[in-house]
């Protein structure tokens, strides 16, 4: 009892010096930086905490003693002196070195607050990426995502990671998952080297990896990219539908040469995966017309969705497709409201192949449901100077006659590109 005694008056003493030297640091006096590093030790962790944030507080003027304090032999001092340092973030800089040793202590938490701490920092820290990219590999979760998200910070500069980040999109931890994910997104999962990485990553074995690896290269592949073929050809029967999705999507960026591979797309028994073949056979335009044959045959699939990409890709292949505008049209009357709205701007992705178009979207734009009305006002924007005879009903539409503003403004923007149109042509 005496000794609990003892140790329990100890403890009150110290959270007393802990709170005059926080006092002190509110005050904006100067403050017993000694003690509180000594306090950085204590035994009651609610002490340690309030020494670190006091520390953490101070700034700049401390991160001397807390490089020390990151050697110490006392795992709590180390931790919690780590833990000053995120609070201290970017002025934090010259802790660098001290961190990337902290990231190979043997405590834990050691190392993950050293992690923290290099995120706050961020591109001052970019000499820790090799150290940061060793921790991706640490046998605890914490300190896996918090060197994904340190790295993140550190951004472009960080690209020698790319690799080993989208190996840590397989953790099993979703937090170091989506760490991971994040990070890439900031260093640029675009650039040039990570391409190649990409396109690995769409053999791996884990869907996770797949899946992002896919999705990363929509966007990101054009023609010069035609040697890849062969492993988008083979995503195009990957287990995953968002995979077999996003490689058609990727072959339709690269061109021509992915006809044949996005034909036999068009055969798969995942609507998505059918729509998105179309959708990127349609981008090609007349250079996809060996593809005619086989988009004919999909109107008869079963899902009204598929048609009308189908028919929309037809419009923009050969604009004599006129049977595909007329489906396209009938569809403007569909019971379902995202099926109105989904004609509408395959209609206005195609031009005014037809003379009856534009008068079956300005029809639209007196939809009962507003998505419909937008994607009405939108479509005639497209398709610009032809729709000069929808001024009337946008102009309605515009000037707070709808009650919906983002009608409204799809309207606003429909009528400047239609100008912006005729302006064009009178030039």
């Amino acid at each position: 009892m005496a000794r609990r005694m003892k140790r329990l008056a100890l403890g009150s003493v110290c959270v007393i010096v802990v709170a005059s030297c926080i006092f002190l640091v509110a005050a904006n006096e100067v403050a017993d930086v000694d003690g509180l590093i000594r306090a950085l030790g204590d035994e009651d962790y609610s002490v340690r905490m309030r020494a670190a944030h006091a520390l953490g507080a101070i700034g700049k003027d401390v991160v001397p003693a807390l490089i020390t304090a990151l050697e110490d032999e006392n795992r709590s001092v180390r931790s919690s002196a780590a833990v000053a340092l995120v609070d201290i973030g970017p002025a934090a800089k010259d802790a660098v070195p001290a961190l990337i040793t902290a990231l190979e202590d043997e405590n834990e938490w050691v190392r993950t607050y050293a992690a923290w701490a290099l995120e706050r920092i961020g591109l001052a820290a970019k000499d820790a990426v090799p150290a940061l990219m060793r921790a991706l590999e640490d046998d605890n979760e914490y300190v896996r995502s918090g060197a994904a998200a340190a790295l993140g910070e550190i951004g472009p500069a960080a690209n020698d990671a790319v690799p080993a980040l989208i190996t840590a999109l397989g953790d099993e931890d979703m937090y170091v998952f989506r760490a991971a994910h994040v990070a890439l997104a900031q260093i640029g999962r675009a650039t040039e080297d990570a391409v190649p990485v990409l396109i690995t990553a769409l053999g791996d074995d884990n869907e996770r990896i797949r899946q992002y690896a896919a999705n990363a290269l929509v966007g990101n592949i054009g023609p010069a990219a035609k040697d890849a073929i062969p492993a988008f050809i083979t995503a195009l029967e990957d287990d995953s539908e968002y995979v077999r999705g996003c490689a058609a999507a990727v072959l339709g960026n690269i061109g021509p040469a992915a006809i044949p591979a996005l034909m036999r797309a068009l055969e798969d028994e995942n609507a998505n995966v059918r729509m998105g073949a179309a959708s990127s056979l349609g981008k090609m335009g007349p250079a996809a017309k060996d593809a005619v044959p086989a988009l004919r045959k999909l109107f008869e699939d079963e899902g009204v969705s598929v048609c009308i990409s189908v028919a929309c890709a037809l419009g923009r292949i050969d604009s004599s497709a006129k049977d595909a505008i007329s489906f396209l049209i009938t569809a403007l009357g569909d019971e379902d409201r995202l099926v109105r709205g989904k004609a509408a701007a395959a209609l206005g992705r195609m031009g005014p192949v037809t003379d009856d178009v534009i008068p079956a979207l300005i029809t639209a734009l007196g939809d009962e449901h507003q998505d419909v009305r937008r994607y009405a006002a939108l479509a005639l924007g497209w398709i610009g100077s032809a729709s000069q005879d929808a001024i009337p009903a946008l102009q309605g539409l515009s000037a707070k006659e709808d009650e919906h503003p983002r009608v409204r403004e799809a309207a606003r923007q429909a009528i400047a590109r239609i100008h912006e149109a005729q302006n064009r042509n009178d030039k």
